[in-house]
C-alpha cells in the first residue's frame, strides 16, 4: 500500500487482502484462483453499487496480492513467513538461510537465490544512530554492507561472521 500498488481508497482492502493471503491453501494455483475470487466476492457483497467504480483499483490490488503471495508463501513446501518462530535477524539465527544460500538444489540443479531482494524490499539503510540520515526509497534499495568487506557478504551466510552474542 505504501508503494501505491494497492489503493488505500479501497474500503477494507488491507483486512480482506491479509485474510486472503493468510488463508490455508494446498497449492499456489489454488491461492492464485482464490485471491481474485475472494476480492470479487467481498466487494460484490459489501459494495455492489460501487464495484465497477472500484474495478481498476481492484484489478491492481488483485495483481499485487497474487504477487505478494507467490513471493512469500509456498504451500507445496508447507512454508511461509509464519513457519519460523524467530525471524528477528540473519545474525542471531539462520532465518532465510535455512533454504537460501545453501547446497539445496532442485533435480535440475537450480538453487534458491540468496539475493536479499528475492523476498525483501530494503526501504531504508544506514547507521542506526543517524536515523534521520538513513538512505530511503520505497521502491527498494540494493543492500550495502555497513563495513566494506568487498563482495564477501554476497557469498556467505551472515551467521558465518556474526554470532548471537554480537547481536545486530
Amino acid at each position: 500500500m505504501s508503494r501505491g500498488t494497492i489503493s488505500a481508497e479501497l474500503p477494507y482492502i488491507r483486512k480482506v487482502g491479509l485474510e486472503l493471503l493468510n488463508a490455508e491453501y494446498e497449492t499456489t494455483e489454488e491461492a492464485n484462483a482464490a485471491i481474485p475470487a475472494g476480492i470479487e466476492a467481498f466487494y460484490a457483497a459489501e459494495y455492489p453499487e460501487d464495484i465497477e467504480a472500484f474495478r481498476a483499483d481492484l484489478d491492481r490490488a488483485t495483481e499485487a496480492l497474487i504477487g505478494i503471495y507467490n513471493a512469500n508463501f509456498f504451500p507445496e513446501m508447507k512454508t511461509d513467513y509464519r513457519v519460523r518462530l524467530n525471524n528477528i535477524s540473519h545474525f542471531t539465527n539462520e532465518g532465510c538461510f535455512r533454504s537460501h544460500n545453501t547446497d539445496l538444489v532442485a533435480d535440475n540443479g537450480a538453487s534458491i537465490t540468496a539475493s536479499c531482494d528475492t523476498c525483501h524490499s530494503i526501504v531504508a539503510q544506514g547507521p542506526s544512530d543517524e536515523v534521520a540520515e538513513l538512505e530511503t526509497d520505497l521502491n527498494g534499495l540494493e543492500f550495502v554492507h555497513p563495513v566494506d568487506i568487498g563482495g564477501v557478504w554476497r557469498r556467505i551466510k551472515c551467521t558465518q561472521c556474526h554470532t548471537p552474542t554480537q547481536g545486530y
